[in-house]
This record gives structure tokens, sequence and C-alpha cells, in this order.
């Protein structure tokens, strides 16, 4: 029914196809022939893209608790937060809270911050500007933001 050119054609038109999608399906961006994908360190996205055009440190408070130690009790306070990158989604604030009448004796405290880097990459003014955020020094997420701009301030 079909002769074996029109099927090899089908078949090559397909792999170019599936070539061309699947980098802009994954959550990734193109540095000129190279590609980044979520996992990625931040050297190896430095190797690949070059230093970016803007760098925003984030420190998230993660969790903070105190004890206080006495004769008679134990009081104990943890506040953990939680927050997404700059998209604003998941916002999470949970406090709870064991407490005793003693003043006297010792409070301990211990705080965990994590810090989220998001990278911005203006490819010009034809492209959107790429957002990238890492979490423990992996890549994280790509986002795209407004339409990038060239840079004519020489």
């Amino acid at each position: 029914m079909f002769s074996a050119n029109f099927t090899s054609t089908a078949a090559v038109a397909l792999l170019i196809l599936y070539m061309v999608l699947t980098p802009a399906l994954a959550d990734g961006m193109r540095c000129g022939t190279k590609l980044v994908v979520s996992g990625d360190t931040k050297l190896e996205v430095l190797k690949k893209c070059g230093e970016p055009d803007f760098k925003e440190t984030i420190k998230l408070l993660k969790e903070s608790k105190q004890v206080h130690l006495s004769d008679n009790n134990v009081n104990t306070n943890v506040n953990s937060n939680t927050a997404s990158n700059r998209s604003g989604a998941n916002l999470t604030n949970r406090h709870s809270s064991v407490s005793s009448n003693d003043h006297s004796g010792i409070t301990l405290g211990t705080e965990t911050i994590e810090a989220i880097e998001q990278w911005s990459y203006n490819q010009g003014p034809t492209k959107f500007i790429k957002l990238l955020t890492f979490r423990g020094g992996r890549l994280e997420t790509v986002e795209e933001a407004e339409r990038g701009f060239s840079d004519d301030s020489e």
C-alpha cells in the first residue's frame, strides 16, 4: 500500500520532530548548542551558559526551634516555614508550642536556613528571559519571565 520510500521519509520526519520537541518539553534551557536541565550543578550551568546577567539569593528560614530546660518542665517551640520560588505559590507557616509556667532554667535555640539562588539569563529581545532556580547547589526549575531586551546602554 505505502512505498518503502514514503515509510522511511515518514520515520525520518517523526524522528526529527521528536528531537526538536523533546528539549522544549524538558525543564531546561539551551545555551548555544548545549542544554542545561534540572539536576545540573551550578558549575555545569556556568560551563555551558557562562555568568548569568543577574543573581539573587533568597534565604528561607525552614525551621526555628527553641527548647527551654528547667527542673520541672520542658518548653518547646517549633516554627516551620516553607516557600516556593518567586512565582509565590505554596507558602506555608506552621507553629507548634508546648509550654510551662516555669521561667527558671536555660533556653537553647536552633535555626535551619536554606539558601535558594535564582539566576537570570537575558537572551535578547527575540527570546524570553530565563529564570533558573537552584536549591542545594542543583538546578531545580527553569522558568520564562518577560521578553528579553537588548543592552543598548554602551
